[in-house]
């Protein structure tokens, strides 16, 4: 056997389906200036590449970064962000949800009647941290950051 021969039988042992092309994803350009941004020279290795790529993760990262109108909202709550105005507003919600919590377990006579205070307290609680508070700091951009992920979510899981 000869070399050349001795690299295409390991080459094809390797690889199990000879029809696949092993040549390395395409990346769209904005996905690359998305990658160098995070971390330049991350990716220089396909091999590291390859398996990154083909991960459901990265794929949903694409699909987000391909869109130019999550790239916009994106830029523009970075543009907005003010790192002691939203540490205020936090603060803000957390002492006034204790307050309600505190307020409404007061007048909890029972168990279950407390049960039920901290299971619909926590709801707002959460609902207020993760839409309330960014739509009232960000508006529209924030809207348009969070439509996109709906969509970027449906289209990896039901397209």
């Amino acid at each position: 056997m000869t070399d050349d021969e001795a690299i295409q039988a390991a080459t094809a042992a390797q690889n199990p389906n000879p029809n696949v092309n092993t040549a390395p994803p395409v990346l769209p350009k904005e996905v690359e200036g998305w990658l160098k941004t995070i971390s330049p020279g991350m990716f220089d290795n396909y091999k590291q590449m390859e398996s990154v790529w083909n991960h459901p993760a990265a794929q949903f990262s694409v699909t987000l970064v391909r869109d130019p109108a999550f790239r916009g909202a994106i830029s523009e709550i970075n543009q907005k962000f003010q790192k002691n105005m939203v540490l205020g507003y936090e603060i803000t919600w957390v002492i006034l949800i204790w307050t309600l919590r505190a307020w409404r377990l007061s007048k909890a006579g029972t168990w279950l009647t407390r049960l039920w205070v901290q299971a619909w307290v926590s709801m707002v609680f959460w609902w207020g941290t993760f839409f309330l508070i960014p739509w009232l700091l960000w508006g529209k951009a924030y809207q348009t950051v969070l439509a996109t992920v709906v969509r970027a979510i449906i289209h990896q899981f039901w397209a």
